[in-house]
C-alpha cells in the first residue's frame, strides 16, 4: 500500500509532459462548436429570419390598396359553432369536392380556416340559396 501511495505521489509531482496544461473540454477542436452553442445560433438565425419575413410581409400589406387586415385563422370548433354544424358535417364538407369548402390549414395537428375564405363561402351559399328559392317560387306561381 505504501508503495502504491509513493508511485501516485511521484506521478502527481512529476507529470509526463511538464509543458502540457489541462485543456477545456471543447478547446481540442476550435472549429467545432458545442451542440448547445449550435442550437443557440440556429435559434437566433430563425428569429432573425422570422423578423425579416414579418417585416417584409408587413410592408407588403401596408402597400396594398385594399387596406385589408391580415388573414385571421379560425379553429375548426369555432367554424362548427359559426355554421351551426357538427364536426362530422365539417368532415363531410371537407371531402365534398362539389361544395368547394375552404381547405384547412393544419398547424400541429389542429385545423384552422381562413376567415376571408369562410366569408366568401357563406356569401356564395347565400346567393345560391336565394337563386334556388327564386327559381322554385317562380315555377310554383304558374
Amino acid at each position: 500500500m505504501a508503495r502504491l501511495t509513493a508511485v501516485l505521489m511521484s506521478c502527481a509531482a512529476h507529470p509526463t509532459r511538464p509543458d502540457s496544461k489541462p485543456k477545456p473540454m471543447h478547446a481540442a477542436e476550435p472549429t467545432k462548436q458545442c451542440p448547445s452553442q449550435q442550437m443557440c445560433q440556429i435559434s437566433r438565425h430563425r428569429q432573425q429570419r422570422t423578423k425579416q419575413e414579418a417585416a417584409g410581409n408587413h410592408s407588403a400589406h401596408a402597400d396594398s390598396d385594399d387596406g385589408a387586415e391580415p388573414d385571421e385563422l379560425i379553429p375548426d370548433p369555432e367554424v362548427c359553432r359559426e355554421f351551426s354544424i357538427s364536426s362530422m358535417t365539417l368532415w363531410r364538407w371537407d371531402h365534398d369536392i362539389e361544395l368547394d369548402f375552404p381547405p384547412p390549414i393544419v398547424i400541429r395537428r389542429r385545423k384552422f380556416r381562413i376567415r376571408r375564405q369562410l366569408e366568401e363561402f357563406r356569401r356564395r351559399m347565400l346567393r345560391n340559396a336565394i337563386a334556388q328559392r327564386a327559381g322554385v317560387s317562380s315555377s310554383t306561381d304558374r
